[in-house]
């Protein structure tokens, strides 16, 4: 599968999150603030953007994905983690989207499609569910630790 590339880096995603924080607030008054329970405000967000808009365009694609960063940085910083490229991840060849965030356990979330996902087939698709998902996995998994220590 062939990486899509971005209007941003890898080392831009927290600035692209904290834009998408002052946008909603201005365009749409909707408070997020990096915890976990603003997730819930960002799937409101892209339902109304659902509502609103018939189609996907490229604008709204846009204002998706760096969405979808924010979700990803929700993650990296309430659950630990780092953003990584794809190609270097263990979602190489699974997902177009050039970055993913790599959990404190190793494992690999892509974030970035889940607005996307969820203005194109509803609200099964949350990034609340997702980050409960994900944390209570991390919290039930060791943190890589070596098999040979039992201690």
């Amino acid at each position: 599968m062939q990486q899509m590339t971005l209007p941003f880096g890898l080392r831009d995603c927290p600035a692209v999150a904290t834009r998408v924080v002052d946008r909603l607030k201005q365009s749409s008054n909707v408070d997020l603030d990096f915890s976990s329970s603003s997730l819930s405000s960002c799937d409101l967000a892209v339902d109304l953007m659902r509502g609103s808009h018939s189609e996907l365009t490229g604008a709204l694609f846009g204002e998706l994905v760096e969405m979808g960063v924010y979700v990803g940085e929700v993650l990296r910083r309430e659950v630990g983690g780092e953003w990584v490229e794809t190609r270097r991840s263990l979602l190489k060849g699974l997902t177009q989207m050039p970055y993913v965030v790599r959990l404190r356990n190793g494992a690999t979330v892509n974030a970035i499609e889940k607005p996307l996902k969820r203005f194109e087939q509803g609200e099964g698709d949350s990034a609340r569910a997702l980050f409960e998902a994900v944390s209570l996995r991390v919290r039930s998994a060791p943190v890589n630790k070596p098999w040979w220590r039992f201690w």
